[in-house]
């Protein structure tokens, strides 16, 4: 992950119990115990081509179900899912669009412990990402109010745009090791611009496992 990466988390991660350091410091006479959990992490990797992929396994096939709000333009959401980097738009939102979103259905309520993104750098300028992701663990389709807490869980920001980006570059939301994300139906990938223009971002490739 480069350190210019912005990135939030928006669970609250610490209340888990596995402690991987625990260190006392003292300030004046009163200790002070600052402990490091097992927290997620992002990993992100940015490439001038496919097959220069090291940190990330290449894009495979997916039978699940992708939609987007509002509707995209260029190539088909189909194409977020088909296991294939190609240098186009894919599905974009139009420009000036404050906020655009993906959401995959996984099938069932599952454990999840990654949620990857690939994006095509077009025109030197959509290749940046800058996404909130959320999880849901509803039984049927909670639909696109993601400020709806009773449906809607976020799990983290991600911001690239301060980053010097190749052709293809992936970021991913993994959990820590042993543990998942979360147990979830359906992911949903919030956008928005990444240029002054409201260019929003050539997503080629959405991946949940």
């Amino acid at each position: 992950m480069s350190p210019m990466a912005f990135i939030i988390f928006h669970r609250p991660w610490f209340s888990h119990p596995k402690i991987l350091a625990q260190r006392s410091i003292q300030f004046s006479t009163k200790p002070i115990t600052i402990r490091i959990l097992n927290a997620p992490c992002v990993m992100m990797e940015s490439v001038d081509s496919e097959g220069e992929f090291s940190t990330f396994a290449r894009p495979v096939v997916s039978k699940r179900i992708v939609r987007a709000s509002p509707k995209t333009s260029n190539n088909s959401v189909a194409t977020l899912i088909d296991g294939k980097l190609v240098t186009d738009y894919g599905p974009v939102f139009k420009n000036r669009i404050p906020v655009g979103m993906y959401k995959m259905d996984l099938g069932a309520s599952q454990p999840v412990y990654a949620i990857t993104s690939w994006s095509y750098h077009l025109n030197g300028t959509r290749g940046p990402q800058l996404v909130t992701v959320y999880g849901s663990s509803s039984d049927r389709d909670p639909g696109w109010g993601l400020q709806d807490a009773q449906k809607f869980e976020p799990l983290g920001t991600i911001d690239l745009r301060t980053i010097r980006l190749s052709k293809y570059t992936a970021v991913s939301l993994v959990a820590a090791k042993g543990l998942a994300l979360g147990d979830y139906r359906w992911i949903v990938w919030e956008t928005a611009p990444v240029t002054k223009n409201g260019e929003h971002t050539a997503f080629q490739e959405l991946s949940v496992l």
